[in-house]
């Protein structure tokens, strides 16, 4: 057994049941490393969560559907009659697409009922068409995707190097942060590989101008004369072709043919393409026929195709389980209320069976 492969699981639950896509919101940003407590050193892999969860569909198919979960910001306003406008406002839009479809933990505030999304922007999204009832700040929504030729990619994705601009630091001890002018297009989760770097380290933290890694360095610290940063699955990979861009000459905003663009999630990265895409660029709003990004493309758009990816969770699961609610038998009373005691009965009843199934709606 010592040959092994040592594991620790830790267990997040609840103070009480709830529905497995408010509990999806719970692990918004969480990452989690295991150190030795003497030395500080990793001595574990990254686990952390993405917004973004895709799956086949139907299981073993070669489709996929993209699922986001998302608390609602801000409260919607009262437009008329079954009218609560079209936008919900939101701290993240990473992970929702155009074209999903939304609806409510509880589907009821928010049916699934063909709503979907039409425009994502940064903090908002605004849906095909009005909300029929009033949504709360708080309230957990969801969105169902589908990403189109979208691929789980199971190999190392697309990769870039950066020069460190002064020697690998360690404030506690290992030297595992690396500092660069600027560190755009690194992300945790990554993969490292350089002179003095040792195989399978992974980025573990990243700020604008340094970037902390899950092994120290071999060497002194001044040997790190590059760092290559590579995606590591799980990711999800998008391709599209936009038609032209703008403005011209350094687009910022890509345009497709209508639905193209259908199932990309805004937060997804672009592949570095030299003279064209510089690391780091993302998707930071989409519509129908258009995708915003974050960067300036370095180029003009002239029918080149794109790769986009978004990375996916790693060494998290959800696991869901169904609650059994027990319910009460009342018995028969047996005193007349007002000579109506069948209506009291049946009515009381009633109210308990619809608390009742209310609850099974929660726990499920």
């Amino acid at each position: 057994m010592a040959d092994q492969p040592s594991y620790l699981v830790i267990r997040l639950i609840p103070d009480s049941p709830i529905d497995g896509t408010t509990f999806a919101t719970y692990l918004d940003n969480l990452a989690l490393q295991v150190q030795d407590a003497n030395t500080g050193t990793n001595i574990s892999d990254l686990a952390y969560a993405s917004p973004l969860a895709v799956f086949g569909w139907p299981p073993g198919s070669a489709n996929y559907l993209s699922v986001a979960s998302a608390e609602v910001a801000g409260s919607t306003t009262y437009q008329g009659p079954g009218n609560y406008g079209k936008t919900l406002s939101f701290e993240s839009t990473d992970g929702i697409s155009v074209g999903s479809y939304i609806y409510s933990a509880d589907q009821t505030t928010i049916p699934l009922s063909g709503m979907t999304v039409v425009k994502v922007s940064p903090g908002s999204v605004i849906l095909n068409k009005a909300l029929p009832n009033y949504v709360s700040a708080g309230t957990v929504v969801s969105f169902i995707g589908q990403p189109g030729d979208g691929a789980v990619a199971t190999a190392p994705g697309p990769s870039f190097t950066l020069t460190p601009s002064s020697p690998v630091t360690g404030p506690d001890g290992p030297l595992v942060v690396l500092h660069f002018t600027a560190t755009a297009g690194v992300m945790a989760g990554m993969g490292v590989s350089g002179p003095s770097i040792p195989g399978g380290t992974i980025v573990t933290a990243v700020t604008p101008t340094t970037v902390t890694i899950s092994q120290a360095i071999s060497g002194t610290p001044a040997s790190v004369t590059s760092a290559t940063f590579t995606l590591e699955p799980p990711f999800v990979t998008f391709t599209c072709q936009p038609s032209s861009g703008s403005p011209a000459g350094h687009p910022t905003t890509l345009t497709f043919p209508a639905g193209q663009t259908n199932g990309i999630a805004v937060g997804a990265t672009l592949s570095p393409v030299p003279n064209l895409v510089a690391p780091g660029t993302t998707v930071t709003g989409a519509t129908g026929t258009q995708l915003k990004l974050s960067t300036p493309l370095l180029g003009p758009v002239t029918g080149q195709q794109l790769t986009l990816n978004f990375m996916l969770s790693s060494g998290i699961a959800q696991h869901n389980e169904r609650l059994a609610i027990q319910r009460t038998k009342l018995q028969r009373c047996p005193h007349r209320v007002q000579g109506r005691t069948g209506e009291a009965n049946r009515s009381e009843r009633s109210r308990l069976e619809q608390g009742a199934g209310h609850r099974d709606k929660l726990r499920t």
